[in-house]
């Protein structure tokens, strides 16, 4: 009688162990929003922003090099097809008048100059090209604490301090296309290349936001993008906090 209770109690404690483990949150999804399981929340140690153009003979090597950059979860690779060089014969398929205006902005800040390709890092330095150690050396200094949550239709963004604490402090939402894209370009000085192209951004737009508040709303992005917040000093200013709200 006693072995059959033995039994008894070792079968119970296996069922037991079994449903526990089965019930155990997934530790491969741990870091993403319970709400939104098709997205992965991170915020980026390094924003890497690359003002590029299809029709620029120049620009290959540093789409390529921020392809590869890119793959390090601690970077945020953002690549704006600028206009200014349609008139060369290619008409950039991405290229928008507002992200040249941006590269511009930060021209005004950055000893005016306005290049391509131009690589800014969080703001601050720019340059036509890296090295990989020198981009995993830029950290993004003064850094805030932002969280992202669902909130009906919309996104609510919340800082750790209430906006009106920093001054002239600007909020861009950027919305874009993650991953790999590869253009072929059939006329100007890239024709008959390939262009491999890393998180094509489409819409770059600032937040108007209530200084007294501690944080704002953005539109979710469309199904085939992902969104990438923004916070800055000011208009072409550094970076003071970044988070990726990517789709996986």
């Amino acid at each position: 009688m006693r072995y059959f209770f033995g039994i008894i109690v070792f079968v119970c404690l296996g069922i037991f162990s079994y449903l526990s483990l089965a019930g155990a949150p997934d530790e491969s999804k741990a870091n993403l929003n319970p709400d939104e399981q098709g997205f992965i929340i991170t915020s980026p140690k390094t924003v890497v922003e690359l003002f590029t153009s299809q029709g620029c003979s120049s620009c290959p090597s540093a789409n390529k090099f921020v392809v590869d950059i890119g793959r390090n979860n601690d970077v945020l690779v953002l690549s704006y097809s600028v206009d200014y060089w349609d008139y060369l014969g290619w008409e950039d398929t991405f290229g928008k008048k507002e992200f040249s205006d941006r590269q511009r902005e930060y021209g005004q800040h950055l000893g005016g100059e306005v290049y391509t390709p131009q690589m800014i890092v969080n703001g601050r330095v720019h340059s036509n090209k890296y090295t990989r150690e020198q981009i995993l050396s830029y950290n993004i200094s003064k850094r805030l604490d932002l969280k992202i949550q669902q909130t009906g239709k919309n996104l609510y963004v919340k800082l750790d301090k209430p906006l009106h604490e920093i001054k002239d402090m600007q909020v861009f939402a950027v919305y874009y296309q993650n991953g790999l894209v590869k253009v072929p370009v059939k006329s100007g000085e890239n024709k008959g290349r390939v262009l491999p192209l890393a998180n094509v951004v489409k819409i770059c737009t600032e937040i108007v936001w209530n200084e007294d508040d501690s944080g704002f709303e953005v539109k979710p992005p469309a199904d085939d993008q992902s969104l990438a917040i923004l916070i800055q000093e000011h208009k072409g200013g550094p970076i003071l906090a970044a988070l990726d709200y990517r789709r996986k």
